[in-house]
């Protein structure tokens, strides 16, 4: 899972220098901006995998209302 979430968060990275002096047809907004989001998230979930690797437990608390 780290694996995977480092290899988006670099090609993110990538793209996102590559296409951002493009511009979306619909918004006034460069292309870029899409990849940078991928790469925040992705770099959240190495924070999260990184911290259940080193402390060997997952986060308490329960999501679902069942």
């Amino acid at each position: 899972m780290f694996g995977l979430a480092a290899t988006l968060s670099y090609y993110a990275f990538v793209l996102a220098g590559q296409t951002w002096d493009q511009t979306m047809p619909g918004i006034p907004l460069s292309v870029g901006v899409l990849y940078v989001a991928l790469v925040i998230s992705q770099v959240h979930v190495c924070l999260h995998l990184v911290r259940i690797l080193a402390t060997g437990e997952l986060p308490s608390g329960q999501w679902s209302e069942t």
